[in-house]
């Protein structure tokens, strides 16, 4: 498992120590620098204080110069035509009139000399310094500089980590917050005290919360509407099976054993409608999810799985329209939707009269129209046929009050609206499935 505190260490340490580590060169080179430049203004001034008449040379030095970096001096002078120089100075270095004028660095008897010739009339005169002198002075102050820091390499990498650990202190706040709260606790996260970098995911975390507050209330609301409906017809299996236990003759024994019969038939029906309302419930799946499907296929495998329903009732059962559109969707919940449909249709339509299937396309919107010649639906009742278990006090007919709402969510999962309108193409109702186009 990744940790952020890890990474952040592991990435801050290392750039903090290299940052002072460049720190370090860049101020040793400006040192370097700086003292090249003083010792090459000593040697300039040294070339200055000469006589301006050769001397000999002057007393060795007493050991209490040994550690002034002007001991190693030497100053030499050339008389005009001369070929051997003046000392000044008693150390003793094999240096050449030759050498150009200004500034340079020699090699003399494999030691390494920055030197300073210039002409004082007709007078050559040479300032020259070993290099370990300021090889030496470099080194003493890089030793002044770098063991403090090293000492405080220490401190940085405390600090750092108490840095890290203060400024992840929000972040383990808002997972104690989270890891403390009840499973019933699905109320709002306060966002107030958040920082910035934490607030996209509250706010992602408050929206998970409330949908999932949304839907445990619609299952809560579903399984007592559910357990409602399934009481009924288990109350009246349960008397049916009574009767049939008292039956004595061979005809109540036959009718008991048909109700009975026909209680079970509508406590599966209405036990499959609750399995597919369950199933197309919730939230909306992806795109990416769906496929090309022919809607005139899907049409027409709708018509054919109730068609034995509408050759039971005498109803005229067709495809008027041979429109065919691809859409993208689920083929197997959009038969279930046009089935739906469809049965509520033969449901509530008189027997021998028809019920047609439309497919049409309207401003590039694919449409698919089921029209009948029932009653009808009234306007005051049409805005909550679609809730779940509604049924009309003022149809005889028997349902689960399911099938409408089913093929609303189906219908939403895929983007599309259902509009009901009464009177219809056959006098009775109109519904209508508008795709998006």
């Amino acid at each position: 498992m990744t940790s952020i505190r890890k990474q952040l260490l592991w990435t801050l340490l290392p750039a903090v120590l290299a940052l002072l580590a460049i720190a370090v060169l860049a101020v040793l080179r400006e040192v370097r620098d700086e003292l090249n430049e003083l010792f090459d203004a000593q040697l300039a001034q040294a070339s200055l204080t000469i006589p301006a008449t050769p001397v000999s040379e002057l007393p060795p030095a007493t050991g209490d110069d040994d550690d002034d970096p002007r001991s190693d001096l030497v100053v030499a002078t050339w008389a005009a035509g001369a070929s051997e120089p003046t000392y000044l100075l008693p150390t003793r270095a094999p240096l050449s009139r030759d050498l150009p004028p200004g500034f340079s660095t020699q090699e003399i008897a494999g030691v390494k000399w920055r030197v300073f010739i210039r002409q004082d009339g007709e007078r050559t005169v040479a300032a020259a310094q070993p290099l370990r002198v300021r090889d030496g002075a470099e080194m003493d102050i890089a030793e002044q500089l770098i063991v403090p820091l090293a000492l405080l390499v220490p401190a940085i990498i405390l600090t750092v980590l108490f840095l890290v650990k203060r400024g992840l202190r929000p972040l383990t706040r808002f997972a104690y917050e989270l890891d403390t709260r009840r499973p019933d606790a699905l109320a709002s996260l306060p966002l107030t005290a958040l920082p910035a970098e934490l607030l996209p995911m509250a706010t992602a975390m408050n929206d998970l919360l409330s949908r999932l507050s949304r839907a445990l209330a619609a299952q809560e609301v579903f399984i007592a509407d559910a357990a409602h409906e399934l009481l009924t017809p288990l109350t009246a299996l349960q008397v049916q099976v009574q009767m049939l236990e008292r039956a004595r003759s061979e005809e109540r024994r036959t009718q008991a054993t048909e109700d009975v019969r026909s209680s079970l038939e509508r406590c599966i029906a209405l036990a499959r409608q609750l399995l597919t309302l369950a199933r197309y419930s919730g939230e909306t799946p992806p795109a990416r999810d769906f496929e090309q499907v022919p809607l005139l296929g899907v049409v027409r495998a709708a018509v054919a799985e109730v068609l034995p329903k509408a050759h039971a009732r005498g109803i005229d059962l067709g495809v008027t329209s041979n429109t065919d559109c691809v859409i993208q969707g689920d083929d197997k919940a959009l038969l279930t939707l046009l089935a739906n449909l469809l049965d509520n249709a033969i449901k509530y339509s008189p027997q021998g009269s028809r019920v047609d299937v439309a497919i049409d396309v309207r401003e590039k919107a694919p449409v698919v129209t089921v029209s009948d010649g029932g009653p009808g639906i009234a306007p005051a009742d049409q805005a909550r046929v679609f809730d779940r278990f509604y049924r009309s006090r003022n149809v005889e007919t028997q349902g689960s009050g399911l099938g409408l709402a089913i093929a609303l969510e189906i219908a939403v999962r895929h983007g599309a609206r259902i509009a009901l309108r009464t009177p219809g193409r056959l006098g009775g109702l109109d519904a209508e499935v508008v795709f998006q186009g």
